[in-house]
């Protein structure tokens, strides 16, 4: 008998999202930045400009050596890609595959989102993921578990090992592609909660927010009451139990953050602020779900953390400390958070999207 159920959901970005596939982007070669856009660099048609010309090997070679010397010496001035456009008469938006705006001047390499030839998706491993982290802290939160040994990771445990994984039946797919149009380049800093300063910045490739997409998750259980969240028709149990951890994480956040008396992330704990309000209302309907993908998260979003007692997540902090990992503060752990800034303010965090029941 075939118990398995599909159910259409639409997602919608609550705010930037990026999942990283590796790969980045070179200053030096792959892109310009203009007037607060990002061009990224079209080489085929670099190309077909360059063997139309009569002097095409000494172009190639002005170009590649511009190249090499902004990668060996970092120069700056004339010796640049955005120069050579200009001294051969070249529209750059003429010789690029995409124009994306970006939050600040960009200048370091940046890190691109996954995409399927330039279209970025929602991979469905990664919306899985989380959602298999909100399962999880309702195990451990209701049934009272406690890690063995000196690992919380406790997941086999819960669900089964590999060859009896009780999640084998939950099936999320990928998300379909989204226009280019969508994507959006962001400076991210890591600000430090309890220093008040930020680290270097990261330059990320993202979705931009209030972007809708469909995905499909099919329920395909015949499983025992404690599992019956992945049962056929039990959907909506399984999205209480997801509202119920994005839930505890934003309490969680709104209290870390408040905390810290600084003006400049007033903007982000307002965000956190309305998220509380969206969850609250999400959770009256019991038709989707909030929760956190993808580049931002904390430990607590990313970890069953927050199912943890003060005793157990003291051993944790204690064991990274020797590790020589992070410094304790009970005060502040973790103690960054990873902030979009524009001009010299924080305005957004990354990774929050609902999931609606289509």
């Amino acid at each position: 008998m075939n118990l398995s159920k599909r159910y259409n959901f639409q997602l919608t970005t609550l705010s930037p999202i990026h999942i990283g596939n590796g790969e980045e982007l070179s200053p030096y070669s792959d892109y310009i930045y203009k007037n607060d856009y990002v061009y990224y660099i079209d080489f085929n048609k670099l190309e077909e400009f360059f063997k139309e010309q009569s002097n095409f090997d000494k172009l190639i070679d002005e170009y590649i050596k511009i190249i090499n010397l902004q990668a060996r010496t970092n120069l700056k001035g004339k010796q640049n890609i955005e120069n050579f456009f200009e001294r051969h008469g070249l529209e750059i938006e003429s010789f690029s595959k995409l124009k994306v705006k970006a939050s600040s001047k960009i200048t370091q390499l940046i890190n691109q989102t996954i995409n399927s030839s330039g279209f970025p998706y929602v991979s469905g491993s990664t919306l899985k993921g989380a959602i298999r982290t909100g399962i999880l802290y309702k195990h451990i939160h209701s049934e009272n578990l406690e890690p063995k040994g000196r690992s919380p990771y406790i997941g086999e445990d819960v669900f089964g090992n590999i060859s009896d994984d009780r999640l084998k039946y939950l099936s999320v797919s990928d998300t379909n592609l989204t226009e280019r149009e969508n994507i959006r380049v962001l400076k991210i800093v890591r600000y430090n909660l309890d220093k008040k300063k930020e680290d270097m910045p990261v330059i990320l490739e993202v979705i931009k927010d209030n972007v809708s997409l469909n995905f499909t998750m099919d329920l395909k259980g015949n499983l025992e009451p404690r599992f019956d969240y992945l049962n056929e028709g039990n959907i909506c149990k399984l999205l209480s139990i997801i509202n119920e951890f994005s839930l505890e994480c934003i309490n969680r956040e709104i209290k870390e953050l408040e905390k810290n008396k600084v003006n400049s992330i007033y903007s982000i704990i307002n965000f956190y602020h309305e998220l509380k309000k969206d969850i609250l209302k999400i959770k009256d309907e019991n038709n989707g779900a909030i929760f956190r993908i993808g580049a931002g998260k904390t430990f607590f979003e990313n970890s069953i953390g927050l199912a943890l007692d003060d005793n157990e997540l003291g051993k944790i902090i204690a064991s990274e400390n020797k590790k020589g990992k992070i410094k304790r503060n009970k005060n502040f752990f973790p103690k960054t958070r990873a902030f979009a800034i524009e001009g010299d303010k924080y305005n957004k965090v990354l990774g929050w999207v609902k999931i609606n029941l289509k």
